[in-house]
């Protein structure tokens, strides 16, 4: 059974580090839902944790890496689950790498926003950096501050049409810089 986070943390009016990496945390488990079982996804990987592709290349490098000890193999089969702890310490791995990916994708990343950044490294998340990589125009837009060729670039995408409110929401938050409640309501 998925679980989700419904609360949204709040912090101070600072474009601190700390205060992006945690409402991206919050939203991309908002959005990614949290499972200790392995599921399969809308594109129809498995899944376990918060949004860990069990069938990625080097996923397996990955849970050796976040030190999970339930066999890889048995989770991936669904003859067991994974503890709440080793949900955290996957999500831990691989929400690092998104952020870090995001910087990478982007170079002008210190510029943006709060909710921008939080924007891109959920996409990140759910992407990988060589799938937003591919979002060319959309990262030139958003270099030249062209919010609605932004907006348009990601709700138009294949990305856009395959997870259509998600990609609406980021696109609200990436284009405007407008937070992930609000953007629910765009």
């Amino acid at each position: 059974v998925k679980q989700t986070v419904t609360t949204l943390p709040s912090f101070n009016i600072f474009n601190t580090s700390y205060e992006v990496r945690e409402k991206a945390k919050f939203v991309v488990a908002l959005e990614e839902g949290r499972s200790n079982k392995v599921y399969r996804d809308s594109e129809g990987k498995l899944t376990i944790g918060v949004g860990f592709n069990m069938e990625a290349a080097g996923a397996t490098i990955l849970w050796a890496k976040a030190g999970v000890k339930t066999s890889f193999s048995e989770a991936k089969a669904g003859r067991r689950s994974i503890t709440d702890g080793e949900v955290d310490a996957l999500f831990n791995i691989t929400f690092n790498e998104a952020e870090t990916g995001a910087k990478a994708v982007f170079p002008f990343y210190s510029m943006l926003g709060v909710w921008q950044k939080v924007a891109m490294i959920g996409m990140v998340f759910q992407m990988g950096r060589g799938g937003v990589s591919n979002f060319k125009n959309t990262l030139n837009a958003l270099k030249n501050g062209q919010k609605e060729t932004v907006f348009k670039g990601i709700v138009n995408s294949l990305w856009g049409k395959q997870t259509p409110a998600r990609a609406k929401r980021t696109a609200v938050m990436l284009a405007y810089n407008i937070d992930h409640q609000d953007a629910e309501n765009w």
